[in-house]
Formats: C-alpha cells, sequence, structure tokens
C-alpha cells in the first residue's frame, strides 16, 4: 500500500472553500478511483470542532495500484475546478502543484509525476 497526499488550496484565500472544495475532490476520488481509501488528514481539532478546515482541505489517499488513472483523475478534477483551487499533490518525497499551470501544463506534469513513481 501507498498513501499520497493531496493539499487543496482555495484561490481566494478561504480555509472554508478549500474543505468544501477537498470533500467534492475526496467524493470523486471515493466514487470513481480505485483507492484503497481516502481520508482527511488527521490533526488536533479544535475543542469545539471535529477539525479545522485546514486539515479538511488535505487528504490521504491510499492506494495499492493505478497511479496513473488516480492522478489523472485528480489532474480532471484540478482543470475543472482550475478557476477556484491550487491542488499539490505528495508521494514518497515529491510533490507537483496544479495550479497556475495550463490544462496541457497539468496533463504532462501528472505524466511524468505517474512514470516517476510507476
Amino acid at each position: 500500500m501507498r498513501q499520497m497526499a493531496l493539499h487543496v488550496e482555495a484561490r481566494e484565500a478561504d480555509r472554508h472553500r478549500a474543505a468544501e472544495l477537498a470533500w467534492d475532490l475526496k467524493q470523486e476520488l471515493e466514487e470513481r478511483s480505485r483507492a484503497e481509501s481516502v481520508e482527511h488528514a488527521p490533526g488536533a481539532a479544535p475543542a469545539h470542532a471535529k477539525g479545522s478546515a485546514v486539515e479538511w482541505a488535505q487528504l490521504l489517499v491510499t492506494f495499492s495500484g493505478g497511479l496513473p488513472g488516480l492522478v489523472a483523475l485528480i489532474r480532471g478534477w484540478a482543470d475543472r475546478h482550475e478557476k477556484d483551487v491550487a491542488i499539490r499533490v505528495e508521494l514518497d518525497g515529491d510533490s507537483i502543484s496544479l495550479d497556475a499551470a495550463t490544462p496541457e501544463e497539468r496533463r504532462r506534469l501528472v505524466d511524468l509525476f505517474a512514470e516517476r513513481h510507476g
């Protein structure tokens, strides 16, 4: 099993919007990918809450295969939300940011990332 971290950041710097976007990405990954699990990153929550907006904007994806399809799904989601979100993908100490790139540049970044970790 491998684990990938996804960091979702709203372009408007609104932590609650980032949490909403992360929730949307989590649902899409659960419904459309072969990931073993998609969880919000653990962290210390404020006493009055079940988690902070920062924690909820970070996802941990556990998977055992199918990395190219998984990162392609993330790229497709990022393409559809490019006006609202920046996303950073981390795996094995390597990361890519899918924010200020064109859809073609994002596709190439994802392809290279998948090749490095395939």
